[in-house]
Parts: structure tokens; sequence; C-alpha cells
């Protein structure tokens, strides 16, 4: 929606150029202050904050077993209590846990970079006076890279942390996770985090 809005705003101030013809000149009119178009609600800064707050605090949590003792999972219509689970099961959780985090920060970062690239063309829009000014407490373009950058932080310490996790789990319970599927698993993780260079490794790892 934020994306749409933002393209009229600059098809809008496209359009308010005036097209003169070619075989009648018409009287030059006194400079008209620029039309101002609609600008899209950006979010406050503190909304953004919160969610690193939170992401922040999944990353430190989620390879404890402890902070799911409350946790009910649910598969179909049978409930179950994480406390019920065998130590095997508890383990694949938090795996699969720790994934679901990474993958969510991943989209995380890919939707606020695409809001700061629009939110910096809107910036232009209000300087030129086509937009109307800022909402006092509205994030701006800086503060969102500046949240892109704690957000890059938190997803490299997260995946050191979480190939540590899934290489202690595999070896813990080896003789229920067959070889092949262990490494597997673990050379997809190391892909996805290297393909965006959030470890880096010394060259014994890349050649492993």
């Amino acid at each position: 929606m934020f994306a749409r809005i933002l393209a009229a705003c600059l098809l809008s101030a496209v359009l308010v150029t005036p097209v003169h013809s070619q075989d009648q000149e018409e009287p030059t009119a006194p400079p008209q202050p620029p039309e101002q178009v609609t600008a899209p609600e950006v979010p406050a800064a503190n909304e953004y904050t919160e969610v690193l707050k939170r992401m922040e605090g999944w990353c430190e949590r989620f390879d404890k077993l402890e902070s799911y003792k409350d946790t009910v999972i649910s598969q179909g219509e049978e409930k179950k209590k994480f406390t019920e689970l065998t130590p095997f099961e508890k383990n694949m959780f938090v795996i699969f846990s720790g994934q679901t985090c990474a993958n969510q920060m991943m989209q995380l970062y890919n939707v606020w970079d695409v809001e700061r690239q629009q939110l910096m063309r809107l910036e232009v829009l209000r300087q030129g006076g086509q937009a109307a000014a800022a909402r006092q407490g509205e994030v701006t373009s800086q503060q969102l890279a500046d949240n892109l950058a704690s957000l890059r932080k938190l997803q490299k310490g997260h995946a050191k942390r979480f190939e540590t996790a899934i290489e202690r789990i595999f070896e813990e319970f080896k003789e229920e996770i067959p070889e092949k599927d262990a490494k597997l698993y673990i050379q997809n993780v190391r892909k996805f985090h290297d393909r965006y260079d959030l470890i880096e490794r010394s060259p014994e790892q890349d050649n492993e």
C-alpha cells in the first residue's frame, strides 16, 4: 500500500507540469506554488524500535529450552505442552524456532529496505513542497538506515549461534537423525548465511 501511494505521489508531481502548444504562444502565468499531493502515512520511529527489541529477545532465547516452558504446540486439533515433549522433540523445536527467527529477520530486512527507499523519495517531495510535512515522531529514512544496520548485526549474531546450536543438536541426537540428512540441512543453512554474508568464515570452513 505504501509503495502504491508513493508511486501516485511521484506521478502527480510529473503531471502538474504544463504542456504548451507549439503553434500558439500563451501569456506567461505568474509562478504558482507546487501542487501538494497526499503523502502516505509513515509509521512512527518507535514502532521499529519495538520490533527490534522483540527480535533481539527471540535471538537471545531461541536455543534455551527453559524459554519454552509455557509454550503449547498445536498440530491440527491436537495440542501438546512443550514440557510433555521428549528431549529429541524439544530440540527439534529449538531448530524450528531458530530457523523461523532467521527467516522472519530476513523478510523484515527486505521490507524495511523497500520502505527506506520509498521514504527517501517522499522526503524529496517534501523538500519541494509537494507533500505534507512529516508528522511528529514519524520515522525518517536515516533512522530506517540505522535500524537496518542494527537488524543486520542481529542477523549475524543469530547466524553464528544458530549454526552452533544445530551442530550441537545433530551430534547429541545422531542416533535419531540420519547423517546425510544432518549434513544436508547444515549445508543449506550455511549457504543461506553465506549468500547474505552473515558469517565470516576461514578458508578451511569455506572448503567444508
